[in-house]
């Protein structure tokens, strides 16, 4: 029993994301996602309170496959650190890229219009600073960079200053655009860790 209940919410998200994928949100209903699901609606009920549940379960479930993945690269990065990070993080916007071109009706597009969805996800983020704080860790004890007095904080800049190739995108940009934004933009933040000094945080973090 338990092991249906598991199923039967995996297929409400797994109709869901097609559904918001084709429809969008807004056009898709409970109904259909039903039907789609193979369940009745009010099977729907038991598992999610509302349609937005269904969307932050289908929003988390695409965010908890690019930590994933974020996660197997950062354990597969071997030494030095720094070439290896602009690699991953490349891949990793290309990824995200990818998502958002399959469909603009995308979880990755619809998170950036509802506040509450942002707050759904602030696990992911907090889980892509700690990676990119461990990798950043790594680089100091290999003696790339200098050693740091806070690793996080390190990262969350680091992810502040990559904000032009995540969403949201300009209509217009193609993966070649991207990629190549992407190098021009990795080299000169990465250049600009492996010269910072070790006390920046005095001046930065204020």
């Amino acid at each position: 029993r338990k092991k249906q209940l598991i199923n039967r919410a995996e297929c409400i998200v797994e109709a869901a994301s097609k559904l918001f994928a084709h429809y969008g949100y807004d056009d898709t209903t409970i109904d259909e996602i039903a039907t789609t699901a193979g369940i009745s609606k009010g099977s729907i009920y038991l598992e999610f309170p509302s349609k937005e549940d269904i969307l932050i379960a289908v929003i988390l479930r695409e965010k908890n496959r690019q930590v994933e993945e974020l996660q197997v690269l950062a354990a597969a990065c071997t030494s030095p650190v720094m070439p290896e990070l602009k690699k991953i993080l490349i891949q990793h916007a290309a990824s995200i890229f990818d998502a958002v071109q399959r469909n603009r009706r995308s979880p990755e597009t619809m998170m950036l219009t509802r506040d509450r969805l942002r707050q759904q996800l602030k696990p992911f983020f907090e889980a892509r600073q700690d990676i990119l704080a461990d990798l950043l860790q790594r680089a100091a004890s290999d003696g790339e960079i200098a050693p740091q007095a806070n690793y996080h904080q390190l990262a969350e800049l680091l992810i502040k200053s990559l904000k032009r190739i995540f969403p949201p995108y300009d209509p217009a940009l193609t993966k070649s655009q991207l990629l190549s934004e992407a190098n021009v933009i990795l080299e000169i933040v990465l250049l600009g860790l492996c010269q910072l000094s070790a006390n920046w945080t005095d001046t930065i973090w204020v």
